[in-house]
């Protein structure tokens, strides 16, 4: 009952932070170049300075430069709720991209460090092929020196029901939330660390109503799924 009630408050929250962003906007138009540049920095002085602010997210080179920035900055865990765990967005790289790989990594071999996934539908791998080859974890796997633990499950879809966003949570300080499950219309919030503790808590059930597919670290290490 208390998990409803959180999950009922923190609706109503992602959809004014939908509202707010896009009334505040950020329409950053010269170029696209100068644009994007105008945008990370925003990103990034949101992030160093833990500004309380909501910021629009939707353009998959932008989305893309925010999930490398959280793990850049992450200094305790990463977690995401995500449809698919996608690849890519469109023709740009998402959890492939190469520097947000090594961004992870890099959040990795921090000690005590977690990055926690929950997926719902079926994982961006080729068919045929085993989740550990996302290239993600693959690379993960891979690496040397690793001392953080990551933990891949299969969420509930009757979850969705309850709670129909795709979120990024980085350190309960900072999130991503999509508003569409069909697009990537989001918004990112940052500096309020009540509201991260409270989709984080929400993340955390839907991680342990799930069904553990691959753990890498730990005693647990490189368990496939």
């Amino acid at each position: 009952m208390f998990l409803l009630s959180i999950v009922d408050s923190i609706r109503k929250e992602v959809a004014m932070a939908l509202g707010l962003a896009a009334a505040r906007g950020l329409v950053l138009q010269t170029n696209a170049e100068d644009g994007d540049r105008a945008y990370f920095t925003i990103i990034d002085n949101a992030l160093k300075y833990r500004a309380n602010r909501k910021i629009k997210n939707n353009e998959p080179v932008q989305i893309v430069y925010l999930l490398n920035r959280f793990f850049a900055c992450a200094q305790r865990d990463v977690r995401i709720y995500t449809g698919r765990f996608s690849r890519t967005i469109g023709n740009v790289p998402a959890y492939s991209d190469p520097q947000l790989i090594r961004s992870a990594i890099e959040f990795l071999r921090k000690k005590n460090t977690r990055l926690a996934i929950v997926i719902l539908g079926e994982p961006d791998v080729d068919p045929g092929q085993a989740l550990a080859s996302h290239p993600l974890l693959a690379a993960i796997s891979e690496a040397e020196d690793i001392r953080g633990t990551v933990c891949v499950s299969r969420g509930d879809r009757r979850e969705w029901n309850e709670f129909p966003f795709h979120f990024v949570i980085m350190d309960s300080e900072a999130a991503r939330i999509e508003f569409d499950g069909n697009t990537t219309d989001a918004a990112a919030k940052f500096g309020d660390a009540h509201f991260g503790a409270r989709l984080a808590r929400i993340f955390d059930e839907f991680e342990r109503r799930g069904s553990p597919l691959l753990s890498i670290g730990g005693s647990d290490s490189a368990t496939p799924g």
